[in-house]
């Protein structure tokens, strides 16, 4: 049925929002409007289960890299390139490597004005990523389409080290010297202390971390228990209590 057209210069955003994918791939000048129909009478004789852009694949029609800019555009998704973008260390500082690596994101932006990080994405129905980013970190998450080879490659580019466990940051905790400071005066912070303290990196990178865990464990909930001598924190899966390395009590009211 003819091989792959290069795609034109991509339309507007806002005149593919919300389109057929059919209709999109016409815009983007990558189907004809006969072979749109001719794939769609295809799909009417195969049943409802086929989706019509595994028709426009197996027919050789569009590549992956086509089918998933169409399909973020349908989203309202833009399209970005990451060949020679250079990412600004603390933009790429805004996603600790375990979510960048767990949910396959890249930042690239960071408008700090409207607290809003830019993140490049390889799956536009990968509204988790961008949920849970939000909903941890606490930004503003702008998404955009990228190549999955690009993706992989800034992922393995900005984020080199290992990733980070939670013994290490509670070992990273207790040689802080800043935060050894607080070590038992719970009863004696002043809420400017206690602010800064809840903003120290290594305190907000363990919170995160546990977040983390417990959703990519599907935890139902969690527990963060301070006792008289000790702190736990522990996550429920399937109605059973698991308990994580206790962090020092003394940043208990940071948690």
């Amino acid at each position: 049925m003819g091989k792959i057209q290069t795609a034109q210069k991509m339309p507007p955003i806002e005149q593919l929002r919300g389109r057929t994918l059919g209709r999109i791939l016409i815009k983007m000048g990558v189907l004809s409007r006969d072979k749109v129909h001719e794939c769609l009478k295809i799909q009417g004789q195969r049943g409802g289960g086929v989706q019509i852009g595994q028709i426009f694949l197996e027919l050789g029609l569009v590549d992956e890299a086509q089918l998933q800019m169409a399909l973020a555009a349908q989203r309202g998704m833009e399209h970005v390139s990451l060949d020679g973008i250079d990412i600004p260390s603390d933009v790429v500082e805004k996603v600790p490597a375990q979510m960048a690596k767990t949910y396959h994101i890249v930042p690239i932006e960071y408008n700090k004005g409207l607290n809003e990080l830019i993140v490049a994405l390889d799956n536009p129905e990968n509204f988790r990523a961008t949920d849970d980013l939000s909903t941890l970190m606490g930004f503003k998450v702008t998404a955009k389409i990228t190549d999955s080879d690009a993706l992989e490659k800034a992922l393995t580019k900005h984020y080199k080290t290992q990733d980070e466990n939670i013994n290490e940051l509670i070992d990273e905790i207790q040689s802080d010297t800043f935060l050894a400071e607080f070590d038992g005066r719970n009863q004696s912070i002043d809420l400017d202390e206690l602010k800064e303290l809840s903003e120290s990196n290594p305190v907000k990178k363990l919170l995160n971390l546990v977040l983390l865990q417990a959703i990519r464990d599907k935890a139902s909930d969690i527990h963060f228990e301070p006792f008289e001598d000790e702190y736990k924190m522990r996550y429920r899966i399937d109605g059973v209590l698991y308990e994580m390395v206790p962090p020092p009590k003394y940043i208990a009211a940071a948690l």
